[in-house]
């Protein structure tokens, strides 16, 4: 059964943020108050007349100031299970003779339990003890605490006696490191996949150590955490006030998790560091600084958006004054969280007078520790004070009982001072004073650790199957989404960046938040066509070839641009030769249906020949012949080819039978050429002599009458007329003469008319008219 103050609403008002269930609702803590969480605002929880000795240890109505916080763990309907406590009282407490350390695990009836009597010591004040349920047995939990700077535990039985139950026979001070080897303050738990990871910090190393608690439970090898930017000794320490300066004092800062469990942040001598957590694998990541003065208490908001960081700052005449902020961790980088440092409450400063000096001449000290986000979604925050003695007066004037109390956080995801802070928020029990030299000294109060209930179910995902084109590319990277962890390739890698270079399938395992995911890749690597950057052509005809890679084939698109103008397009599978092009700088665009680039080609000119004629217009009689020269060229080319003696060489013979323009192409050594002409005109102009008289007498001179010195005419017609009109001769062949008869009887001697028509090589046509003399 379970007794508190208020028991109304107490299934219907409370509000579960960091457990599902009731399991951490009460609070033992702060000058032996127990808080409980279970109705709509927390209360003081009083042990019942019947059950005197409950949360304290045989002696009824007496709670003795306790160094140091205490932990407890209800069953899923808040009902008290059992609680962890050590109570180590100073030797010159007056009743320190009357309050030995008390056993350290105690039943829910208040007894310790028969084998509680664990070797834990708690040196330091700022250590404190943890409890975590066993994810495999509901019946069982892990107590862990600290002895000597060793980590140890022990395993609560909840079979045992009768119910009530006790440590396991051979589960107790079971060492998991070394002695001096931990920091017993920074310890935490954090919610990993399908279990807790208790994560605490190396004293002897810059390290974390992260211990694995799963269904099988406590893995005794730890995962180990290479991480922290400051010396060893910066977290193991924390600075604490002395009057207006900052000064190394007892161990302390804590360590504590983000309730999504994917952060951490450490309060340290030189400030706050913040690290990644992976909840798979337990290691620590990624250290950066947000702060670089001493913070002793942290807690994260339950979204994790804001943190909160309590600093017990130094005041004149050796007082302190505790003081929280808050840092906006939706900032992404830590100079921004940085410069979002907000005051969000200072406890109040009081002086004391001292009658002798007659003047207010000491400032006390007003303290805040720790700081836990509460099963209701608020953050509490534990507020000492240390009070001038009852016979000095005191200004302010204070109320003649003193009282501690929880500050709370009403609102802590919301920005500023908009998270609602309210001071004093409950007052807890009055605790009992000691007196240390005429004055009363006030021990540091501790919150409990967040106790954490079942931790977060692994989710397999089959995960996506992404087809990936390596364009135009040797390699190709392959990444792991950016909020994944635990990650695992195919070939056992495990960076967060693949690169491949063949094609193929594939997978990836790894972690989101708690869910497991195997994602698949399909790499196809498509080539880039083969061609050269660098083109060396003679103007005009620059070519740019793009070979079609081997083994390909898909089609590709190619676009080629000069000057931002379209100069072609083509859309090929087996290759393509951009030809005719001019020196200057082109860009090809070459795509397909998954990748596209653009390369930058350069055609550069090549040296030209200057070819020169000669001569360069000339003027020859039908029928001549001449010679061509031509000079500044390697090889040569002349067209046409009718009327040359030989078109390769520079100086030919040419007898053109009419006008004629001859081309020369030069070339050089490089194959770039030149062009020049030979205009040649023909001169048609030819002898044709018609004599006025012939005697064909058979004497062999003039004996016949014919056109004289014809060499490229052709007679058309000649004709031979009697003065009569009588036609005596005429003929069509190429060389006619007439030999003075007609019908083979000779003609008389006496006049004739001859009507002759001859065709020249340009096509004219010249009519001969005339009379003639035929002499006998």
């Amino acid at each position: 059964m379970k007794f508190i103050v208020f028991t109304i609403s107490y299934l219907l008002l409370r509000l579960p943020v960091l457990n599902a269930q009731a399991e951490g609702n009460l609070w033992f803590c702060c000058t032996n108050s127990v808080v409980d969480f279970s109705g709509a605002r927390p209360v003081l929880a009083i042990p019942p007349p019947s059950q005197p000795n409950i949360w304290i240890n045989s002696f009824p109505g007496l709670w003795p100031e306790t160094e140091g916080a205490a932990m407890s763990v209800s069953d899923a309907g808040g009902n008290l299970l059992f609680f962890v406590k050590v109570q180590n009282m100073p030797n010159n407490g007056i009743l320190g003779p009357l309050y030995p350390a008390m056993p350290k695990i105690f039943s829910r009836n208040g007894y310790s339990m028969p084998n509680s009597d664990i070797n834990a010591n708690w040196e330091n004040p700022s250590e404190y003890p943890l409890i975590v349920p066993h994810p495999g047995n509901k019946l069982l939990y892990y107590v862990f605490y600290t002895r000597n700077g060793s980590l140890q535990y022990a395993i609560v039985d909840m079979s045992l006696n009768n119910g009530l139950g006790d440590v396991a026979p051979g589960q107790k001070d079971v060492a998991l490191t070394g002695e001096g080897t931990i920091s017993g303050t920074k310890l935490t738990t954090v919610r990993g996949c399908n279990g807790t990871w208790l994560v605490l910090r190396s004293h002897i190393a810059n390290q974390y150590l992260s211990y694995r608690i799963d269904r099988e439970g406590l893995h005794t090898t730890p995962v180990i955490s290479e991480c922290g930017q400051w010396p060893i000794n910066d977290y193991n320490v924390v600075a604490i006030a002395d009057g207006i300066n900052w000064r190394v004092g007892y161990p302390g800062g804590r360590l504590v998790a983000s309730t999504d469990g994917t952060q951490l942040a450490a309060g340290c001598r030189r400030g706050i560091e913040l690290y990644d957590f992976e909840q798979c694998s337990g290691m620590v990541k990624n250290p950066r600084t947000i702060d670089t003065l001493p913070f002793f208490g942290l807690c994260f908001s339950p979204d994790g958006s804001r943190l909160y960081a309590s600093q017990i700052y130094p005041l004149p005449h050796y007082g302190q004054q505790g003081q929280v902020y808050q840092f906006d961790m939706t900032q992404k980088r830590p100079d921004a969280i940085t410069a979002s440092k907000t005051l969000i409450l200072s406890n109040e400063v009081m002086a004391c007078y001292n009658p002798i000096l007659g003047c207010y001449c000491d400032t006390m000290s007003s303290h805040i520790t720790d700081l836990r986000l509460g099963p209701d979604g608020k953050i509490y925050m534990s507020n000492t004070k240390r009070y001038c003695a009852a016979n000095v007066p005191v200004y302010p004037p204070t109320p003649p009982t003193t009282y501690h109390a929880l500050h709370v956080i009403h609102n802590p995801d919301n920005l500023g001072l908009a998270c609602n802070p309210e001071m004093e928020y409950l007052r807890l029990n009055t605790p009992f004073f000691m007196t240390n030299g005429g004055d009363y000294a006030k021990r540091l109060s501790y919150l409990p650790h967040t106790l954490h209930g079942p931790a977060a179910t692994v989710d397999t995902l089959r995960g996506n199957t992404y087809l990936k084109h390596a364009c135009f590319a040797e390699t190709f990277p392959l990444q792991a989404p950016e909020n994944s962890s635990c990650i695992q390739w195919d070939d056992g890698s495990t960076e967060r960046e693949r690169v491949v270079s063949q094609p193929g399938t594939y997978w990836l395992n790894y972690y989101n938040a708690c869910t497991y995911t195997t994602d698949t890749f399909k790499v196809q690597f498509i080539s880039l066509p083969l061609l050269s950057e660098w083109y060396y052509a003679c103007p005009g005809s620059g070519q740019i070839v793009v070979q079609q890679p081997q083994e390909s084939t898909l089609t590709y698109n190619y676009t080629l641009y000069a000057d931002s103008m379209l100069i072609a397009t083509a859309l090929s599978s087996k290759g393509y030769r951009f030809h005719n092009l001019d020196t200057g700088k082109y860009l090809l665009h070459i795509s397909t249906e998954h990748c596209d680039t653009l390369l930058t080609i350069s055609i550069m000119g090549l040296p030209l020949p200057e070819v020169i004629t000669e001569p360069v217009d000339t003027l020859i009689a039908y029928g001549d012949t001449i010679q061509l020269q031509a000079s500044g060229a390697v090889y040569y080319l002349w067209e046409p080819e009718l009327w040359l003696s030989d078109v390769t060489i520079a100086h030919p013979l040419a007898w053109p039978r009419r006008q004629a323009r001859f081309r020369v192409i030069g070339r050089n050594e490089y194959g770039c050429y030149d062009t020049a002409f030979v205009n040649v005109r023909i001169d048609y102009t030819m002898p044709d002599l018609v004599p006025n008289a012939f005697s064909p007498n058979g004497d062999g001179l003039n004996d016949v009458f014919r056109v004289a010195g014809l060499s490229y005419q052709k007679v058309t017609f000649f004709q031979v007329y009697n003065r009569y009109g009588q036609a005596l001769y005429q003929s069509d062949n190429e060389n006619p003469a007439w030999d003075g008869t007609f019908k083979g009887q000779p003609c008389d001697a006496g006049t004739y008319y001859y009507h002759i028509g001859l065709s020249y090589p340009d096509g004219s046509v010249k009519v001969l008219k005339g009379d003639l003399l035929l002499l006998r």
